[in-house]
Parts: structure tokens; C-alpha cells; sequence
């Protein structure tokens, strides 16, 4: 293979995604019954033939689209990749420490933040397994009872018996065997995202690599051997390696620790002939188990020496590598962030890229698309390519690559700092601000059927809703401000949002003028945003953190809410506001709804699967009812078919982009591979995310205050709902687009009830603006 080049860490190996079956074929195996009522639907309403016809020839043209790549790659050239683990350790912490030597290796290599979340509660045994299974996992804390096949476990019983015994698998006579790989592949097994433990060691095997690992971070009475998660394959087993007690002592000064010596001797004998070494220095990962015991200027000091240790041992180690040990790529990581940076809900660990192979830069990846962030599952793949294996297509990650773009580790620092700000400020201000939603529509509602409330406490009400939706676009244009102080976000973006409000209500026209020029501000704003690498999405605390990790680029499912519901609200109030209602103007809408539906869906964009099909079914049942008064059952008909033709085609695009970059993308891969298990396994998820979402998630609040002001708004005079269906015909059919937007929405998103509440949100505050514009005028 080649060197790396910029914005490219090795040659992209070949991985057999999909075979040439089509994406008809494909739909049809998986679900029969879906294309067969489908069919029934339509058969009576429709001309079945041209619509099938547009459906095949796309799904043809996508099958076209399927990259075939050669199977069962070999071991080859003479690369080396050595994976050195420095855990518990924070960017502050790095760079507080002034390490020479790591400072050297991120000036001329490639640095970057890795996101360390895992598929359960974290924990820093996870986090070890998640790196090795290149997906989400769960190791649980006996994650770390590994041991050198001849090493006695017990009496006379050595660590391979015992293996033998658990397995029924003999181990390597110099291997490293893990003692709770039964327990393991359990806890794996008890997540419904796909976790194949071992997947690093078991690819490169497959490859014909030979892999090794090194090192422990034993404490006094504790094994802790989780570096063999990282490097062990499918069945516990590391070819070779050496991770006892010998490569520990004691000392005066930092009590037990690494024995840098015999680790530097063992990992240039290993490194004579494996191709893969995971080396653990552990002093880091030490002293945090045991800091309970340390005073904080004694944890400092030592956290400090740790890492000083740590500096010395890399430098010698990558110096000692010769044209001998050939193309070398060095990775120095952290699985976790220290416990300090947890608490402050930064998970975001420093990385480090080097060698004779790269340039430098910024590490970036497909997973994230974020320059300065890659994912832990990003290391797997990154590996893989490096060597010229296979990458098993269950893999969550992609290859990082190369940003050309100045960095350091104080360019990352400062990047972890800012992410660690909004991340603080994000859960405060997103409860208070949706609280605040919520209570405004229980609130407004009953004021529209009391009759005494006064009239300047009416227009207050009315105020107060148009400020509340101007929030969304008002913390998009404070996304660029760097702040330190909670106080900062929230003066700013009530003032942001005020000046929006004044804006809206300075304009002439009628009563919808302010909703109509608040929505298309932001609905503008995000479009803009999206085209141009979703920064002020990104940066807002609206938006997704890369703390969080459950998304990384695109619309994300608050905006994607917050775009459909501002553009179905500001479109159809436009339209009552200017009485129009020609066929012109249906045609604008559509293309217009097109558009949206393009903005939020497409892999290069929002690249929102779930907001898809909500966008599809949101703006595709307000554009019927624009033009047909009401929605019939053939109507629903088409929003199927829509549906099944957007997905389509983005698939397609997906593929064209040249690999499956984007969440549809891979999920096709996966039902590809695994058939309808794997359809089951992704339904049970999205079911179990959206419980969570359901329990957890602030915009419940809203949904709930939603449901609530519906009776509420019914108990006006019957007349009333009537009145405002003639006066702002195409606004209340909005309004029902959006609902069933908003239902789609909590079906469809993994975080369903986020994108349903902001998009019922612009719904419910405009039904509520003109029931009380109405009750201004009765007083």
C-alpha cells in the first residue's frame, strides 16, 4: 500500500458491502406483506404500472450502485501498527503535563478528540471493548480477567486450563486468554445495537496478521487486564503476548507501577513479529482506581508523573523502530477521559496518529464528519486499512483521515474545553427552555376559554409564544460565541430572540405577518446552515454534542423538527395571509415541500432517515391537503409510495458517494448481511431508543402539554374551531400535516418524542396565537 496522504489514512480496503441483488429484490425479501398492501392500495386508485415502473427503475438504478469489492484480503507488505493505551486521561490533563515527546508526535502527526461513550452506563472496561469490537459495546468489569495462557490462575491450575474448562478451547501456548469471554459475549449479546467482541483480533487473524498484546494495570489485589479487549479475537484468545505481574513493580515514589524497562524489552521482541501490538502502560488507568486513597495534590502529582513516564517509554519505544520493523503507524490513546472530565460531562478522550505513514493534521472520519473528532469505533477500521484487511461490515466506524489543517494538542485541548461548555450548559438551558414551552401552551390554552383575563395579558401571551419559537434560530445565530458563564447563553439568546420578535412584530401586514417572518428566518437559517457543514447546528444547544455521541453531523432530530414544523406553519400562514390558493401557487408549495424533503434526507445534507419519513409524511399530507381540501385513504396511498421512492433514492445516492457513509447506508449493509434478523434487531432499537427517549427527554413536556390543550381548546364555543377553518384554511391544514409529521416522527426517529415535540411546537403555537388574536379582538 501507500503512504498516507492528506485527508487519507491508507489505501481504502476492499469490504464486500452488498452483493449485486437489487434494492426491489431486496425490500420485497424483506418485507412481502409490505409490497403486497401496497399494491392493493393503489391497485383501485392508481395506475399501477407507471407507478411500479418508476419504483423498479430506481431501485434498479440503485442496485447498479451496490460497489463490489474483493473478498478475504491477505496479510501484506511489511506494516506494523502499534496501539499505545494511556488511559483515564483528559486533553487538559495532556497538555497541563507538557509531555515533549507526545507534543513532537501531535506537531508532525495527526491529532484529535475520540468519543468514548459505550452501549451502556459508562464504565472504562466498556470503553476497551467498544475500540476492539469497532461498535457500541458492553464488557461489563470482569472485562479485565485476562492472563498469559501459562500464567497459574489458581493453585496449580494454569490460566489455559481454566480457559479450556469455560470454552472448551485450547489456548496458544504464548497467547493471552480472556477468563470472561462467556460473560462477555452475554453482555453483548444483552444490547440490541450489534457487538461482535473480538471483531479487531478476529479480522486480522482471519487476514493471516499476527497480533500481540502487552501490558496490565494491576492494582495490589485487582487484575486489570482490559488491553485484551482491545486486541484478543472472537473466542478470548491473543496470539501472543505477555500480561502478567512481571510487568509491574514497586516503587517509592508511585507505589505499583509500570515497569517500563521490561516493557520496552517485551514489546521490541513482540514487535519482531507481530503485526498488530496493543501495548497498555497502565499508571494512568492505576491511580484512578485507587485516588479514593490520595489527596488531591498527591493525585496531581502522580497523574503528572504517570504521564511523564508514559512520554519517555513512547519515545523510546517509536525511536527504537527501524526500516527493519517496517511502515510503522503509531495510535497513543485514551479509551476514557479521567473521572474529572466525566463529571463535567466531557467524554471526548485525546488522540494521537503518527508514523512514517501520515501527515499532519486533524483526524476527522465518515462516522463524524467533524474535523478534530473521530468515534471509538472509528479505531477498528482505521487498523484494518492501514494493513489491507477486510473490514467486517457490522462495523460502526469508518478509517480516519487526514485534515490538512494546523493542530496541536493545544488546538485540541481548547476543542474539548468549548465542547465541555456547551455540554454543561445544554442540559439547563434545553430543560428550561422547553419547560417554559410547555407551561406557555397549558397557560395560553386556558386563557382562551376564561373570559376574564385581560386583554393586555392576552397580547402578553401572544408575545411570549412568538419569543418562544424565535429560540430555536436565536441559539443557531449565538452558536459561533465562545462564553465560560451560563449566564452568557441565556442573556444573549433572550436578547437574539427579542430583536427577532421586534423585527416580526415592525412589520406591516395582518395577524400572521410575525409567525410568517420567524418561521422563514428559520427555516432560511438552517437551510443556509446545512449547505454550508451544519456549524451553527453543530454549536447550538439545540443541537447534537459530540459529547453526547449519538450524532455527529447532518440536521439532527431537534432542527430536522423544528425545519419541518417552521416551513409547513410559515408556508400555509403565507398562503392565508395572501389568499392564495391557485394551482401556481400549490405547484411553488410542492417544490418548495421537494426541496425540504431533499434538505433533510439526502446523505450529503441532513442526512436524517427518521426525518425523512416524518418530512415526507408532514409536508406530503399538508401538500394534499392544500390541494384536495382533505385527506382521502387513496392519499395515504401515495405518502407510502413517496416513502418508499425517497428512501430509495437516497440509498442510492448513499452508494453512489462511494461507500456507505450515512446511517441508511450502513443500516442496507447490515440487512444485506444479516436479512431480516437484522430488520428485527434495528425495529427493536429504534423501539427501545425511543422508550428511553420517551422517559428521559425533556420534549415530552411538550407532547404532554400538547395533549393536554387540545380538550382544553375544544371547550370554546363549537363555532370557533369552524370560524378559524374558513379564515386560515390552509394554516389548520398545516397544522394537521404537522401532527401527522410529529406522529411519523415519534414512530420513525430513534429520539422520536425530540423531533415530534419540535415539530408539533410551531403547531400548537400558532393554533394557540390566533385563538387568543381572536379573543384580543372580542375585548
Amino acid at each position: 500500500m501507500t503512504k498516507l496522504r492528506q485527508n487519507k489514512i491508507g489505501k481504502r480496503a476492499g469490504a464486500n458491502y452488498l452483493s449485486s441483488l437489487s434494492l426491489k429484490q431486496l425490500i420485497l425479501n424483506i418485507n412481502p406483506m409490505m409490497a403486497e398492501g401496497v399494491k392493493k392500495i393503489v391497485s383501485s386508485r392508481i395506475k399501477l404500472k407507471k407507478i411500479w415502473s418508476i419504483v423498479f427503475l430506481l431501485f434498479l438504478i440503485s442496485s447498479f450502485c451496490f460497489p463490489l469489492f474483493p473478498n478475504g484480503a491477505l496479510a501484506q507488505g511489511n506494516k506494523k501498527v502499534v496501539l499505545v493505551v494511556i488511559n483515564n486521561l483528559s486533553a487538559d490533563e495532556l497538555v497541563e503535563a507538557n509531555p515533549l515527546f507526545f507534543k513532537k508526535l501531535a506537531d508532525e502527526g495527526a491529532v484529535g478528540l475520540m468519543n468514548c461513550r459505550t452501549a451502556s452506563t459508562f464504565n472504562p472496561y466498556d470503553t476497551y471493548l467498544s475500540i476492539g469490537s469497532g461498535s457500541k459495546a458492553k464488557a461489563g468489569a470482569s472485562g479485565g480477567q485476562a492472563f498469559n495462557a501459562s500464567e497459574i490462575y489458581i493453585d496449580s491450575l494454569t490460566a489455559a486450563d481454566v480457559f479450556f474448562q469455560r470454552t472448551g478451547e485450547l489456548a496458544p501456548r504464548d497467547g493471552v486468554v480472556n477468563l470472561a469471554i462467556a460473560n462477555i459475549i452475554s453482555n453483548s449479546e444483552s444490547i440490541p445495537r450489534d457487538s461482535v467482541p473480538g471483531a479487531l483480533g478476529q479480522a486480522l487473524k482471519k487476514a493471516g496478521f499476527k497480533v500481540a498484546v502487552l501490558g496490565n494495570a494491576d492494582s495490589a489485589k485487582e487484575y486489570h487486564r482490559e488491553i485484551s479487549l482491545i486486541a484478543m479475537d472472537e473466542k478470548g484468545v491473543v496470539q501472543q503476548g505477555d500480561v502478567d505481574r512481571s510487568l509491574v513493580k514497586t516503587d517509592s515514589n508511585m507505589g505499583i507501577m509500570t515497569n517500563y524497562d521490561e516493557l520496552f524489552s517485551k514489546a521490541t521482541e513482540l514487535l519482531q513479529t507481530a503485526d498488530f501490538l496493543a501495548i497498555e502502560l497502565g499508571d494512568t488507568f492505576r491511580l484512578e482506581k485507587e485516588k479514593r486513597f490520595f489527596t488531591e495534590e498527591a493525585i496531581t502529582k502522580h497523574k503528572l508523573s504517570a504521564i511523564t513516564f508514559a512520554d519517555k517509554y513512547v519515545e523510546r519505544l517509536f525511536t527504537s523502530l527501524s526500516a527493519e520493523n517496517g511502515e510503522i503507524l503509531l495510535i497513543v490513546l485514551a479509551p476514557a477521559t479521567s473521572e474529572e472530565a466525566r463529571k463535567n460531562n466531557n467524554f471526548l478522550a485525546p488522540i494521537i496518529i503518527s508514523g512514517s505513514a501520515t501527515t499532519e493534521g486533524l483526524l476527522i472520519s465518515e462516522t463524524t464528519r467533524w474535523p478534530g473528532i473521530i468515534d471509538n469505533t472509528d479505531i477498528v477500521p482505521t487498523v484494518l486499512d492501514f494493513l489491507g484487511a477486510n473490514s467486517p461490515q457490522f462495523l460502526l466506524g469508518r478509517p480516519a483521515t487526514i485534515l490538512n489543517q494546523e493542530a496541536g494538542l493545544e488546538y485540541i485541548n481548547n476543542l474539548s474545553k468549548r465542547f465541555e461548555t456547551k455540554s454543561q450548559a445544554r442540559v439547563p438551558l434545553l430543560t428550561a427552555y422547553v419547560t417554559f414551552v410547555a407551561i406557555m401552551v397549558l397557560l395560553t390554552a386556558l386563557f382562551s376559554v376564561i373570559k376574564v383575563i385581560p386583554k393586555k395579558i392576552l397580547q402578553s401571551a401572544q408575545l411570549i409564544l412568538l419569543w418562544l419559537i424565535s429560540i430555536p434560530v436565536a441559539f443557531e445565530f449565538f452558536a459561533p460565541i465562545k462564553y465560560n458563564v451560563l449566564l452568557v447563553p441565556i442573556i444573549c439568546v433572550s436578547a437574539i430572540a427579542a430583536f427577532i420578535l421586534l423585527g416580526a412584530r415592525l412589520l406591516k401586514g395582518g395577524p400572521l405577518t410575525p409567525i410568517i417572518m420567524i418561521s422563514f428566518l428559520t427555516v432560511s437559517v438552517l437551510v443556509i446552515d446545512i449547505f454550508t457543514g451544519w456549524n451553527l447546528v453543530r454549536g447550538s444547544i439545540l443541537g447534537y454534542c459530540p459529547n453526547i455521541g449519538a450524532r455527529f453531523y447532518g440536521i439532527g432530530n431537534e432542527y430536522m423538527g423544528i425545519l419541518l414544523g417552521s416551513g409547513i406553519i410559515g408556508i400555509t400562514s403565507f398562503l392565508d395571509e395572501r389568499n392564495l390558493n391557485s394551482k401556481f401557487w400549490h405547484l411553488v408549495v410542492g417544490l418548495i415541500f421537494l426541496f425540504l424533503i431533499v434538505i433533510i434526507g439526502h446523505p450529503a445534507l441532513g442526512a436524517n432517515v427518521g426525518g425523512t419519513i416524518a418530512a415526507i409524511v408532514g409536508f406530503g399530507a399538508t401538500f394534499l391537503i392544500l390541494k384536495e381540501g382533505s385527506l382521502k385513504k387513496k392519499h395515504f396511498g401515495y405518502i407510502l409510495i413517496s416513502i418508499l421512492l425517497g428512501i430509495s433514492l437516497f440509498v442510492g445516492i448513499d452508494l453512489l458517494r462511494g461507500e456507505f457513509g450515512s446511517h441508511i447506508g450502513r443500516s442496507i449493509a447490515l440487512i444485506r448481511q444479516g436479512g431480516i434478523t437484522e430488520v428485527i434487531k434495528i425495529i427493536q432499537r429504534k423501539i427501545a431508543m425511543n422508550y428511553e427517549g420517551m422517559r428521559y427527554t425533556v420534549w415530552t413536556r411538550v407532547l404532554l402539554a400538547t395533549i393536554v390543550a387540545f380538550p382544553i381548546l375544544f371547550l370554546r364555543p363549537t363555532g370557533l374551531l369552524k370560524d378559524l377553518r374558513e379564515k386560515y384554511p390552509n394554516l389548520i391544514g398545516g397544522i394537521s400535516g404537522t401532527a401527522l409529521g410529529a406522529l411519523a416522527a415519534l414512530i420513525f426517529n430513534d429520539t422520536g418524542a425530540a423531533a415530534a415535540a419540535a415539530i408539533i411546537m410551531f403547531a400548537i403555537v400558532a393554533l394557540l396565537y390566533i385563538i387568543v388574536d381572536e379573543r384580543v379582538k372580542e375585548t
